[in-house]
Parts: C-alpha cells; sequence; structure tokens
C-alpha cells in the first residue's frame, strides 16, 4: 500500500506591492450592485439552511 505524500510548501511572502493592493482592496467602498448581490446570495444561503 501505498500513500502520496504532499511537501509542506513554505509560508509565502508578501512584498510591499502585494501589501498595497491588499490594503487598497480593504479600504474601498463596495459598488451599490455588489452590495445588492451579496444580500441576495446571503438570503438565498439562509433559504437553502432551513431546508
Amino acid at each position: 500500500m501505498s500513500v502520496n505524500v504532499k511537501p509542506i510548501q513554505s509560508t509565502p511572502s508578501l512584498s510591499g506591492e502585494d501589501a498595497k493592493r491588499i490594503m487598497l482592496q480593504v479600504s474601498t467602498k463596495p459598488s451599490k450592485e455588489a452590495v445588492k448581490r451579496n444580500e441576495a446570495l446571503l438570503k438565498l444561503r439562509k433559504n437553502i439552511l432551513k431546508k
């Protein structure tokens, strides 16, 4: 019996540009369409979980 083992990956490091992009994305306000879509998906998810 053989077992496939994946090697342990090192923790990725972030560059300054990556950190800037993450901070910009976090601080940006979502569009009205995105908010409506998320609310609709949340309502759908709640209906599915009730069943």
